[in-house]
């Protein structure tokens, strides 16, 4: 017995389940929303709609009918009937009743019917609506939404009679209908007073609008504020599409213009103000460094200043480049550390020492900065040593490296300063064109269209002057301009340097080994030291005189890794450059002297994992401690340079051949919401 107690309770649980199963699946399809409307003489309109409602499932009770008043003065339902059965208006919402009810700026009609599931009721609604009429002296109109949006149901099709307030010439008349404010070909003048619009099926949110014209004076309605206004707010937007129309043309007009003139610009800008002038050599190349006389030289520049001169660049090559001139003129030597006699510094595998008070005097002013900065008082230095304390210090050497090739009149400005000063204003200009974008664009949102600001045609202009102004910081490199001399003497120094990068095409390199050493310099601040060293290395050449490979006998490879691992190696290709760390393995000459580049290079030149330091990883660590500590002394990348139906028209101008004309004209009235519970 006690079991049976939870009986009820099961029954009205599967009750409540049923049930909620049954309601979720009910719906609604209007399989037929037609209309006949009649226009009065004063203007009022008088419509019956006729609703065919399918209810699938249910029970349904009720249903309502929401008219906006946006473009009439009043709305009156007369009422509802059902297959000649009138409702009566009453609150009660009981079975075959109908009240109405105001809201804000709409009305609405609900009516209850008795409960419905799975059949078809007909409704006809009633309901006068006055001062709907668009009033133009060119023809009056009645536009009209009468599929509404708002609404979660399909209507399978619609057919509206409007009957209009006299018998006019058809070809006076003009008919159209809008799906979703778009024109399609549902409307009919079947004779002078009589017009028939067509369509469906419409999916839920979709509109539908009938729209008919007449000879005016027919009616008594005089235009009313809404038409007035809208009028207004038509005319404001036609305004405004004719104002986007004329700035999207200039836009594009000033984009091609800027793109054009910006490219012109920084063309005739580097041309008059970066371009060296063209000098014609009478031979090739030149197979000695060239001698200027017309600075009253009897020696030729430096490697650092011929390296300068060229690629118009001070950098790390420029020293490497004085180190190694300074050993191939007897100021220093370069020694490597014995393998496994490693100092508090993992990687101090070198140590540079000065000859002596019998060295060859510096004349440079520059060279004589680098020695002070470089051994500042002691008599060797280490590579620990340089990569701490030297390389912060290396800008008053480029300073002093610029500052002679003005002097000797190969610039007329420090080729620094000259990339600076371009760099300078077109980072200045970017700057300047954020603020100046950004007001504009919102200046042209609040004057022309608050669309435009993020239109392509109102950014093109600020994209072509953003890439002009980085466009002048790239070109700034290439700013830095030769007087006559300086350009004539870079030309027979770019002779020279094809001469060392090309020997082999010039001479025989087994007869040319004495140029290695004296020529090595140059090729470092060339950045072909790579190349020059792998030609020599293959016909036997001597390594340096004043370069000590480490001792052989004891086995470590921790000065190599050291060298390799500690810090990054910059490399070049095989056209040129920097050796890069574990190219080359010097051995010693079985003859007993020095060590030959070719047995140096043999069977590890492109390994990294050689057991010994080399000449040529000498070369690459120096350059990148100095790199490491102050990576602005890397040479740039590129810095080298060498040189509807009927004849008549819609009044109020009112063509709707797309969507975005029929909302720039308003479109119809009517709309609203409907919906059934």
């Amino acid at each position: 017995m006690s079991r049976l107690r939870f009986l009820p309770f099961l029954f009205i649980l599967l009750t409540l389940t049923v049930s909620g199963a049954f309601a979720q699946d009910r719906s609604v399809v209007v399989q037929r929303r037609d209309a006949d409307m009649t226009i009065q003489r004063d203007g009022s309109v008088d419509i019956v709609e006729t609703w065919v409602v399918d209810f699938q499932g249910g029970p349904f009770r009720f249903a309502f009918r929401t008219i906006p008043y946006n473009k009439i003065s009043s709305l009156v339902f007369d009422g509802v009937s059902e297959n000649g059965q009138v409702y009566s208006r009453a609150n009660s919402e009981a079975p075959h009743t109908f009240q109405t009810e105001a809201g804000s700026g709409e009305q609405t009609i609900r009516w209850f019917f008795p409960p419905t599931t799975n059949a078809t009721r007909t409704f006809e609604l009633r309901y006068r609506i006055t001062d709907a009429l668009r009033i133009y002296d060119g023809g009056d109109q009645f536009w009209w939404t009468f599929i509404e949006a708002d609404r979660g149901y399909p209507i399978n099709a619609s057919r509206v009679t409007l009957h209009l307030p006299e018998n006019f010439d058809p070809n006076e008349l003009l008919a159209a209908t809008y799906t979703n404010g778009r024109e399609t070909d549902g409307a009919q003048i079947v004779d002078g007073q009589t017009i028939v619009f067509e369509g469906g099926p419409f999916p839920p949110d979709t509109t539908w609008e009938i729209r008919a014209q007449f000879p005016h004076g027919a009616v008594t309605q005089s235009v009313q504020p809404w038409q007035i206004l809208e009028a207004q707010r038509a005319q404001q937007e036609a305004a405004q599409a004719i104002a986007v129309e004329q700035f999207s043309f200039y836009s594009t007009v000033c984009t091609w213009l800027l793109a054009l003139g910006g490219g012109l610009a920084l063309l005739l800008m580097w041309y008059v103000r970066g371009r060296d002038r063209a000098v014609t050599l009478p031979a090739e190349f030149l197979n000695a460094p060239p001698i200027d006389p017309a600075t009253g030289a009897t020696e030729p520049l430096t490697p650092a200043l011929a390296g300068t001169l060229i690629d118009e660049e001070a950098n790390v090559r420029d020293v490497l480049a004085t180190l190694i001139d300074w050993a191939e003129r007897g100021i220093i030597k370069i020694r490597a550390l014995p393998q496994g006699a490693k100092t508090a510094d993992v990687n101090d595998d070198y140590v540079y020492e000065r000859i002596g008070t019998n060295a060859p005097p510096l004349h440079q002013q520059y060279e004589r900065e680098l020695m002070q900065r470089l051994f500042q008082g002691d008599t060797s230095r280490s590579i620990g040593a340089i990569r701490q304390k030297f390389t912060a210090s290396l800008d008053e050497m480029f300073s002093s490296l610029y500052d002679e090739l003005v002097r000797l009149g190969y610039f007329q400005k420090r080729p620094d300063r000259v990339r600076a000063q371009f760099y300078r204003f077109g980072w200045l200009l970017l700057v300047l064109l954020c603020p100046a974008a950004f007001l504009f664009q919102l200046f042209v949102g609040l004057t022309i269209s608050d669309a435009l600001p993020f239109s392509w045609q109102a950014l093109a202009p600020w994209i072509i002057l953003f890439i002009v102004a980085g466009a002048i910081m790239y070109l700034a490199r290439y700013m830095p301009r030769k007087t006559d001399k300086g350009a004539e003497a870079a030309a027979r120094w770019n002779a020279f340097r094809r001469y060392l990068e090309h020997i082999e095409n010039y001479t025989n390199v087994a007869d040319a080994k004495d140029q290695f050493e004296k020529y090595l310099p140059y090729a470092v601040a060339f950045g072909i030291d790579k190349t020059w060293v792998q030609k020599f290395s293959q016909v036997d050449t001597p390594a340096p005189t004043w370069y000590s490979p480490p001792t052989r006998g004891i086995k470590t490879s921790s000065s190599t890794r050291s060298a390799s691992s500690s810090q990054p190696t910059p490399t070049r290709s095989s056209g040129g450059g920097m050796l890069s760390v574990g190219d080359v393995t010097p051995s010693a000459n079985p003859s007993g002297g020095a060590p030959l580049l070719n047995s140096a290079a043999s069977g590890t030149f492109n390994t990294l994992n050689s057991v010994s330091a080399s000449f040529f990883s000498m070369l690459n660590t120096t350059a990148t401690s100095f790199v490491a500590s102050n990576p602005g002394l890397a040479p740039s990348r590129g810095s080298f340079r060498s040189g509807s139906s009927g004849g008549s028209s819609w009044s109020g101008g009112s063509s709707f051949g797309s969507s975005s004309s029929s909302r720039s004209s308003g479109g119809g009235g009517g709309g609203g919401r409907s919906g059934f519970g």
